[in-house]
């Protein structure tokens, strides 16, 4: 057991029509999360509990918000991250109480994304300069032609046209 009852269930307590739960919980059942990912709003979760014959069926959504550091300016922004598809099936145990806790930590775990951006459209910083092109644009020039990958499409254009015009 953990120090959240907020997500512990009494398996005698559910109704045969099974029973909604909803609430909030701190950020803190998410521990110290390294990177660029700081979640510290609580985590609201709605939950409807039902008892099957083998086992509890838990179905429903969570979020909550997280601050990010953005993988491409690396300014800090603030995102809502959420679930729909919360499903787990717990076996029938010997325990009377069911903890949730580590399940719905790990959905919402899950939402969070892979790449975190600002914005769809952030344009990063300068490779040159470092300054931040979203909110000023730099001087630098000759950044096409310091970059290693600027002609790679154009060079892969043209050894598909000689391939092509081999066969």
């Amino acid at each position: 057991m953990n120090n959240f009852p907020e997500l512990c269930v009494h398996q005698m307590l559910i109704p045969p029509e099974g029973m909604n739960l909803s609430g909030s919980i701190s950020a803190k059942i998410f521990g110290e999360i390294k990177g660029r990912v700081f979640l510290k709003a609580p985590l609201q979760y709605d939950l409807h509990i039902e008892k099957m014959a083998a086992g509890t069926l838990i179905k429903g959504s969570v979020k909550t918000k997280i601050n990010c550091i953005c993988d491409r300016c690396l300014q800090p922004f603030e995102q809502e991250i959420s679930s729909d598809e919360v499903c787990h099936f717990i076996e029938n145990t010997t325990d009377d109480i069911i903890d949730l806790t580590n399940d719905i930590r790990e959905d919402t775990l899950l939402c969070i994304p892979q790449t975190a951006l600002c914005s769809t459209d952030c344009k990063g910083i300068c490779p040159q300069c470092g300054k931040n092109q979203n909110n000023e644009k730099c001087k630098c020039t000759n950044r096409e032609e310091n970059n290693q990958l600027s002609n790679l499409g154009a060079k892969l254009m043209n050894e598909l046209s000689k391939n092509n015009g081999e066969e």
